[in-house]
């Protein structure tokens, strides 16, 4: 489990300081086949995902992460995290966007799957005009 508890760190290292230079060395911590799911995507391969970000660093201006917990049992991890941008070019987004990963390494200390969970409701859908007032009374109507 030490080693697991190294690589992830490795990882939460390299995600909170990524930069759009920083996208090739995805596979340094990335097996060849890995599944990278978020509300938006699910690929497998170190170009697919290499594909999402590159699009974040083009459509968000100064994307980054900050990992706030984490908690690993055998080889695969819980990380908690807040993604947050410059709102310019997105009047319909928040400015910060919370969630948790799920992330299993192989023996070799690779990931092979990253899970993202985030609520797209609540950051991105409730956001735009007339659809978010249909999303507001949707969630209303089932609180309790």
């Amino acid at each position: 489990m030490e080693d697991t508890a190294n690589r992830l760190q490795d990882y939460i290292r390299y995600f909170e300081a990524l930069t759009l230079s920083d996208l090739d060395r995805l596979s340094s911590h990335l097996d060849a086949q890995a599944r990278f799911k978020d509300p938006f995507n699910d690929v497998c391969g170190i170009d697919a995902v290499r594909r999402i970000f590159t699009h974040m660093f083009k459509t968000c201006d100064n994307p980054r992460f900050l990992v706030s917990e984490w908690a690993i049992h055998e080889n695969v991890a819980f990380v908690q995290w807040r993604f947050t941008y410059s709102r310019e070019n997105h009047k319909y987004l928040t400015d910060a966007i919370e969630g948790v990963s799920r992330i299993r390494f192989n023996a070799d200390g690779m990931v092979t799957e990253h899970l993202d969970f985030w609520d797209p409701m609540e950051h991105v859908y409730q956001k735009i005009p007339m659809l978010g007032g249909l999303f507001r009374w949707l969630k209303k109507k089932f609180s309790v």
